[in-house]
């Protein structure tokens, strides 16, 4: 079985990033993700048939389409993860990750399409400069979201060795019975 890039551009390198949740499989290139689901016929480490689907395709929401959106990614139930270290502009900006959460509508049918929204842009609190990496790296699990640059310099040290950031996500339930989301940075 084989996944290809629903844009098919030369040089996109589809699939340099890879995450894999239950029977979702998002797929990383340099300037889009992809996210290919698996329906019922088959399991996710035995799709025997051409049983997988593509659900949903994200493309940079930076006007800077070289911002490396898609270099990494990360999947966890509702919430995905998509690094953007170039956000902002290669040699200039500080990096960016999209943080999409999934919409799922009280009837949902399962064969279309899922939806993903933006939830939020998170970018780094101290400016680390252009080359330090922000974003290159992501994981997810469950309300923590880990984001490396590679080659941040440790305030504590001055060597450029790389950081891991750490997010917390929470939810609060405002007036209106909605609920507002939000990522901060552990210290």
């Amino acid at each position: 079985m084989r996944f290809e890039s629903p844009t098919a551009e030369p040089g996109d390198n589809f699939g340099q990033a890879l995450a894999i949740n239950g029977a979702e499989l998002a797929v990383g290139s340099k300037f889009s993700t992809s996210v290919f689901r698996l329906d019922d016929r088959g399991t996710p480490l035995d799709p025997t048939d051409d049983s997988w689907s593509l659900s949903s395709h994200l493309l940079s929401q930076d006007p800077f389409m070289a911002d490396g959106f898609g270099i990494a990614v990360a999947l966890d139930d509702d919430h995905l993860a998509v690094g953007a270290p170039f956000h902002g502009g290669y040699l200039v900006g500080n990096g960016a990750v999209r943080v999409f959460r999934r919409i799922r509508p009280a009837h949902a049918i399962p064969e279309l399409p899922t939806e993903w929204n933006l939830e939020t842009t998170l970018v780094p609190l101290v400016v680390a400069g252009p080359l330090a990496g922000f974003a290159s790296t992501v994981a997810l699990l469950g309300d923590r979201l880990a984001v490396g640059a590679v080659l941040e310099q440790n305030p504590t040290t001055g060597a450029i060795g790389g950081l891991v950031h750490v997010y917390k996500h929470a939810v609060e339930e405002v007036r209106s019975g909605a609920a507002k989301h939000s990522w901060t940075e552990e210290w």
